[in-house]
C-alpha cells in the first residue's frame, strides 16, 4: 500500500468510448478528494478511429488526469463475437500492463472495468490490491454475480418470454428483459461472460454507480 497524502490510482477501461467515459468521470471524482488518477487506455491495432479521436479530446479537456495508451496485438479470432474478442484482446493487454505499472509510481489500487477480470492476475504478481468498478446500478451487479449459480437450473432467458427472474439483491425482472449477452444459455458468448462473472468477486471490492434513493 502506498503511504503518504496523496495516492494515486490507476484505472483500467475496457474497449470503446462508452466504457472509458465513466472512469474519466470516476477519475474526476477521485481528483476531487485529493488523490491522482491515471487512466491506462487499451490501444489494439483494430482500433476505430472514432475511439481514438475520443481519447485525444477527453485528454485535451482534463489536463489533470493523465492518459496512457497500451498498445497492445489484436484478438488473434476476428471473426470472435465481439464480448470473446474483447476479453481475449484485454487478455493479450496483460504483459503490457504488467509492464507500465512497473515503470510507473507505485499505484494505490488498481481500478477495472467489468470485462478487464484478466487484469486481476496482473494485480496479484504486483502486489497491487484490485477493485473493480461498475458503471450500471447495483442491481445489475447483483444479477450479474449470482447468474452463474442461478442459470444452470433454468433455461435460456430467450425462451422463457414473460417468466419473471429473481435474484437477490433485486425485483423480478421478466426473461425477455434481461441483458442480450446473457439470452442464450448455450452460447459461447454466455460462456465468456459466466467467466467474467466469477471472477469479479475476486477482487478486494466493487465501486457501484448507484445510492440508496435509487436502490433502496
Amino acid at each position: 500500500m502506498v503511504t503518504g497524502k496523496k495516492r494515486t490510482f490507476v484505472l483500467y477501461p475496457s474497449l470503446g468510448v462508452g466504457h472509458l467515459i465513466p472512469m474519466v468521470e470516476l477519475a474526476k471524482h477521485l481528483l476531487r478528494h485529493g488523490h491522482g488518477a491515471l487512466i491506462a487506455v487499451v490501444n489494439p491495432p483494430d482500433t476505430d478511429a472514432v475511439s481514438v479521436a475520443a481519447v485525444e479530446r477527453l485528454a485535451a479537456a482534463n489536463p489533470a488526469i493523465a492518459f496512457r495508451l497500451l498498445p497492445v496485438p489484436a484478438s488473434p479470432d476476428a471473426g470472435a463475437d465481439w464480448v470473446k474478442r474483447d476479453l481475449d484482446t484485454l487478455r493479450l493487454a496483460n504483459p503490457v500492463l504488467r509492464d507500465f505499472l512497473l515503470r510507473s509510481q507505485p499505484a494505490t489500487a488498481l481500478i477495472l472495468d467489468m470485462f478487464c477480470v484478466d487484469a486481476l492476475d496482473v494485480a496479484a504478481e504486483l502486489g497491487v490490491p484490485a477493485y473493480f468498478f461498475f458503471a450500471s446500478a447495483a442491481g445489475d451487479l447483483a444479477m450479474f454475480l449470482n447468474l452463474p449459480y442461478l442459470y444452470p437450473t433454468l433455461p435460456s432467458f430467450r425462451d422463457m418470454s414473460e417468466a419473471l427472474v429473481r435474484c437477490p439483491g433485486m425485483p423480478p425482472v421478466r426473461a425477455m428483459d434481461m441483458p442480450l449477452t446473457v439470452q442464450d444459455r448455450d452460447s459461447d458468448r454466455i460462456k465468456v461472460r459466466m467467466y467474467q462473472f466469477r471472477r469479479i468477486p475476486e477482487g478486494r471490492g466493487v465501486l457501484v454507480n448507484s445510492f440508496a434513493w435509487l436502490e433502496p
